[in-house]
């Protein structure tokens, strides 16, 4: 159950928002703007609770206020605090603009919302529902402006809720049946990572198939990762992993096969195919061996494996890369001798990098 805290000092909600152009810091508003707000606030809650709670009133509240990195804050249209229901103390946001209400609900409405999120989320993915995921949450998600207050910086942010529609924890609705509903007027946001089978294909989930799927769901993937042996994708990213022959030699290989990122306002897609056969080679040096890859590697990292009759193994080694020089060891594992970090990682190579014989 995610636990809420309803003081001011750590209000139940959060929000992210992107700013086109942020040349002051500080405040993006009066205090007499801010004070404003936060009375049109309590008397649109008081309101909505004499409809629904009439012993309920607002306990504290204030502006929900986005503050930029190291830089200006600006007021939003939500108004965030706690009221009292007449029974318990609830967490709630409102919508100044719209009359929007979310409040906290009970732990068991919050656990069954949570529970019936991760299933469509899953489903939303046409994922098996008994993958395991983890990092799981899900909160709703709404639209907001940062109020203009004549300085010229506003921007557009998402506003994350840790709270539910204020009528549906009022009557006790089926969260199920809100959860399951497309048409339901609210975004989900989800976030999580699977484990899916290694027979699940996961190539076809491209940026622009991901966001018809969230749209068809009325979701938001926050923070979406899938994978499996083989494969990771998330929004914008396919990555590949696979075996490979290399000087003689086995190599795991991992590629950032395929990257959709946003140049000059428009998505491109940009594939990547490196051959480690092209791109890298072993080299013997004085002072041990060198593993020369090219500047470029094209989004590429492998590991080596050697078998037991091969001459590297007959050295330990310090791996030296630019500055930088650290022990390395021989392990053994399933696909043969691969070099393992004194932290228990396997050493990976994506830049040209020295194995100096250690005496």
């Amino acid at each position: 159950m995610k636990k809420f805290n309803i003081t001011l000092s750590g209000l139940v909600m959060t929000g992210i928002i992107l700013l086109t152009g942020c040349p002051f810091k500080g405040p993006q508003y009066t205090e007499e703007a801010l004070t404003g707000f936060e009375n049109t606030g309590i008397e649109a809650m008081d309101e909505w609770l004499q409809e629904r709670y009439p012993e309920g009133r607002v306990i504290e509240a204030e502006p929900y206020i986005f503050m930029y990195p190291s830089g200006p804050s600006y007021l939003t249209d939500f108004v965030t605090g706690t009221i009292f229901d007449g029974e318990r103390e609830r967490g709630f946001s409102i919508n100044v603009t719209d009359g929007n209400v979310t409040l906290e609900p009970d732990e068991d409405m919050w656990d069954s919302f949570s529970e019936c999120a991760k299933e469509i989320y899953l489903e939303s993915l046409d994922f098996d529902p008994d993958c395991e995921v983890s990092d799981f949450n899900a909160n709703i998600i709404f639209d907001t402006v940062a109020q203009n207050t004549g300085s010229g910086s506003w921007g557009d942010s998402d506003f994350i809720a840790t709270g539910l529609p204020g009528d549906i924890v009022v009557n006790n609705e089926d969260v199920e049946a809100f959860v399951r509903n497309p048409d339901r007027g609210y975004t989900i946001n989800v976030n999580g990572r699977v484990r899916v089978d290694d027979n699940q294909k996961l190539s076809d989930y491209t940026r622009d198939d991901l966001l018809a799927r969230a749209e068809r769901w009325d979701l938001n993937y926050g923070d979406l990762h899938a994978g499996n042996t083989n494969e990771t994708m998330s929004i914008g990213r396919y990555e590949r992993r696979d075996y490979d022959e290399w000087e003689g030699r086995k190599v795991w290989t991992r590629t950032m096969y395929r990257i959709e990122e946003k140049e000059d306002g428009v998505f491109k897609t940009k594939i990547y195919e490196p051959d480690v056969k092209k791109l890298a080679s072993l080299i013997r040096t004085e002072k041990g061996y060198q593993i020369k890859c090219a500047d470029d590697l094209q989004m590429l990292e492998f590991n080596l494996y050697v078998q037991g009759d091969d001459e590297l193994l007959d050295h330990e080694y310090n791996l030296v890369r630019q500055d930088m020089s650290r022990k390395v060891h021989w392990v053994e594992r399933d696909d043969g001798w691969t070099l393992e970090n004194e932290d228990g990682g396997l050493v990976r190579f994506y830049a040209t990098a020295d194995l100096v014989i250690r005496e």
